[in-house]
């Protein structure tokens, strides 16, 4: 369990030529004394945030099907709109809102996959993109005609990604097929040393059709795991319906649920905060309608799930999630005096309550500044720097 929200004052985040923290200087008073105390920074360009902004570790969306973007808000059983100009713009707004790191849910299509994966290198948003693996059940009829054709097709796929980031430094291919429907044996079988992302226990008529589809298992689970689709890099969307079977293997193959995320186009949002308290709400239904308060998510659980326990989720809880030196630097400088749905009169001293009116009733408009890597992607205005000083009364 989650018991506490770090905030720390007065303190210097130094990042280096590759988007590394370096340090994370918690006893300073000024930038000035921070160049000085770390001598590889002497020369640094250094930033210092105003009164009332704060740094807060990237936004983690594990889970957005990407042909569904141009269906928000219209029902996601309408054609899919697949070209460069949607990815284009879905990606960028996808970063101005708050999502550093999204995992993608493509299509069929491998040049359209492609196509994403360019997309998300070029405009700088970490991405771990699946292109998708359907054989039947698919809308409109968009399934593939073999499982030779869909494996040679993913193969590719992961080629061209593997060519454009050859260190995986942004853009990281999985494996993806869609729903039990797609499974058959053997499929999956050398493809271990890859992310796994799929769908389990949607809904209740999801789970009657993957068992009629798949005689001799009695549990979602129980087939996943003889097709090799459970192992610690499986991510598996959902997860509704679970038995308490289907929670122990889980456990036992250290398998996660998509954890934190927008699910367009299912949902109907493009902010991952929606989702933060969406999930907040969900909690405390919950906890009223069986009169168990332990369902009821903390505001620290909040920040871990869209966080560091999404981070996890990716398998990237080394890499990103929070400011530990050694991950990567993706931020948002959020900038609480900026005209947005809220205001903070009378608590400007009071840091957890600053981030709190953020969580709950904040939106793009608050945030000034987007770094992935250590790179500005984007923001409100042209931004450069290697160590950031936050004075007191800004929190990270």
């Amino acid at each position: 369990m989650v018991k506490t929200a770090e905030i720390t004052l007065g303190s210097t985040v130094g990042v280096n030529s590759d988007g590394i923290i370096a340090f994370l200087d918690t006893d300073v008073n000024s930038s000035e004394e921070v160049c000085k105390n770390h001598s590889d920074y002497a020369n640094a360009s250094c930033t210092t945030l105003a009164p009332l902004q704060f740094l807060f570790p990237g936004l983690i969306d594990t889970h957005l099907h990407v042909p569904q973007w141009p269906n928000l808000a219209i029902g996601f059983l309408q054609r899919c709109l697949q070209s460069e100009k949607v990815y284009d713009e879905m990606v960028q707004e996808e970063l101005e809102i708050d999502s550093m790191t999204v995992a993608y849910n493509s299509s069929i299509q491998v040049e359209a996959t492609n196509v994403l994966a360019d997309t998300c290198l070029k405009h700088g948003q970490r991405a771990v993109i699946g292109k998708l693996c359907i054989l039947t059940g698919s809308t409109h009829g968009n399934w593939e005609t073999s499982a030779e054709k869909s494996l040679q097709d993913t193969r590719t796929c992961i080629e061209h990604m593997r060519k454009i980031d050859p260190e995986e430094k942004l853009i990281m291919p999985c494996v993806q097929p869609r729903g039990a429907l797609t499974r058959r044996q053997n499929w999956w079988e050398g493809w271990a040393i890859y992310r796994r992302r799929a769908h389990v226990c949607e809904t209740e008529e999801d789970i009657v059709g993957a068992l009629e589809s798949n005689p001799g298992f009695e549990n979602y689970t129980d087939m996943y795991k003889s097709y090799g689709m459970l192992h610690e890099r499986s991510i598996l969307a959902h997860s509704i319906h679970l038995t308490d079977h289907d929670i122990r293997m889980l456990k036992e193959t250290n398998a996660v649920d998509h954890s934190h995320s927008i699910d367009c186009s299912a949902g109907y949002s493009t902010f991952m905060l929606d989702s933060t308290r969406q999930a907040s709400n969900v909690s405390r239904h919950l906890a009223m309608h069986t009169g168990n308060d332990d369902y009821r998510l903390t505001f620290p659980e909040l920040i871990y799930l869209a966080t560091l326990g999404s981070a996890s989720v990716l398998v990237l809880e080394e890499k990103i999630g929070n400011f530990e030196p050694g991950k990567c630097f993706d931020a948002l400088v959020v900038d609480t005096v900026l005209e947005d749905c809220f205001n903070i009169a009378g608590w400007e001293h009071d840091d957890l309550a600053l981030l709190k009116k953020w969580i709950f009733m904040g939106d793009d408009r608050s945030i000034r500044k987007v770094f992935v890597n250590g790179k500005l992607v984007t923001g409100k205005e042209n931004l450069a720097s290697t160590c950031i000083y936050v004075p007191e009364h800004a929190c990270t």
